[in-house]
């Protein structure tokens, strides 16, 4: 089930700096954010976004990652899931070497305390390779377990337009 939608705007002023004013401008793209509370794995919530011409969403700047959390809180979506939100953040290829799905830079993190941990715990072969917005967190960054584990919500991003075109 779709929790909500909502858009930002974000003017790059140099290649990892932006600012905010209603959408989102991510390399001169105008995007929006969608929030789901549908408890899937990350592959599930890659396929639900690809299947809505979206991608899991990468968070640019702090002022967009407190945007999303701030949403999170104020619409109620914070009580709709158990354990908190996929975004496109990973280390599947090299461990510790996190990348969004999209290949574009991280420029910015929010970890929670003692994060990234990549726990064996529960998947001694795999480790925590996806990361989520944890709700024990105050919704900062964790790496999770990709598989079903722990399904979640999830945090989908959609180009609008191109910043040249007209919307």
């Amino acid at each position: 089930m779709k929790c909500t939608i909502f858009t930002l705007i974000l003017v790059s002023t140099i290649s990892c700096l932006y600012s905010v004013h209603g959408h989102v401008l991510l390399n001169h793209v105008v995007v929006e954010y969608e929030i789901y509370t549908d408890a899937v794995t990350w592959d599930e919530a890659i396929q639900r976004c690809e299947s809505e011409n979206g991608q899991l969403a990468r968070i640019p700047d702090k002022r967009t990652d407190d945007l999303l959390r701030d949403y999170i809180y104020y619409s109620g979506a914070n009580n709709s899931v158990e354990t908190g939100f996929w975004i496109g953040l990973n280390d599947r290829a090299t461990e510790n070497t996190f990348v969004w799905l999209n290949g574009g830079p991280v420029c910015y993190t929010n970890w929670a305390k003692d994060e990234p941990n990549n726990n064996t715990k529960r998947n001694a072969a795999e480790g925590q390779d996806c990361a989520q917005l944890r709700k024990s967190r105050d919704f900062k960054w964790d790496d999770e377990y990709c598989n079903d584990i722990r399904t979640k919500g999830y945090i989908c991003e959609k180009q609008v337009c191109n910043f040249c075109d007209t919307c």
